[in-house]
């Protein structure tokens, strides 16, 4: 039904990333990363919608500029607003990815 939109390989990693929108900042397990986009675990009820804008924080790594793709009932997909970010290629080959 969802196809795969994100053009870059996904990486599946154990960490969890932060993610600041206004006044609120939710700790959200990372289901995958890719230098696109990353998905989040976000089985509670959220405020944010389609199309708003955040900035995510990679633990060690940095924040990036980020928007929202998409709202599910588990999950959360957000579009990195920069192309081939050096802190999302260091975060994955951090976790073990090769890119």
């Amino acid at each position: 039904m969802f196809g795969n939109r994100r053009l870059q390989k996904r990486y599946t990693v154990n960490a969890t990333a932060k993610v600041l929108h206004g006044a609120s900042a939710l700790d959200l397990p990372i289901r995958d990363i890719s230098l696109s986009g990353i998905g989040l675990d976000a089985s509670n009820s959220t405020e944010l919608t389609v199309g708003a804008l955040c900035l995510v924080a990679l633990p060690s790594h940095g924040k990036l500029d980020a928007m929202v793709v998409g709202v599910r009932a588990q999950s959360l997909h957000l579009r990195f607003l920069q192309t081939d970010p050096e802190e999302v290629r260091s975060f994955i080959a951090a976790h073990g990815g090769e890119i």
